[in-house]
């Protein structure tokens, strides 16, 4: 890979087939990359890009929620990610003043 792919959980996200499929091709490429491509995993992928019946997909989102933006700082862990993102941009010497000109 010559570049970074897009993210195979955004992709599955969107529900498109033709994101799925790309989804399913990056997991496999990355997989075999890794060594660890085998049945197993094979079968892993084929369930996870599988079309979902409507009755799967309530049972597996019973509250039917939508994700917002303030979910990115619901977990632990996403909390830390967006931190050292905010971070990075306060103290990184390129970014815009918000103060004007100093003589």
């Amino acid at each position: 890979m010559n570049y970074v792919p897009e993210s195979p959980r955004w992709l599955l996200a969107t529900k498109k087939p033709a994101k799925i499929a790309e989804a399913k091709d990056i997991l496999e490429e990355a997989a075999t990359m890794n060594g660890i491509m085998s049945d197993e995993i094979k079968g892993r992928l084929v369930e996870l890009t599988r079309k979902k019946t409507p009755e799967e997909e309530a049972a597996a989102n019973p509250q039917n929620t939508q994700l917002g933006f303030l979910d990115l700082f619901r977990f632990d862990s996403s909390q830390e990610v967006v931190k050292t993102g905010l971070l990075t941009f306060w103290f990184s010497p390129g970014r815009p003043s918000c103060e004007g000109e100093l003589l």
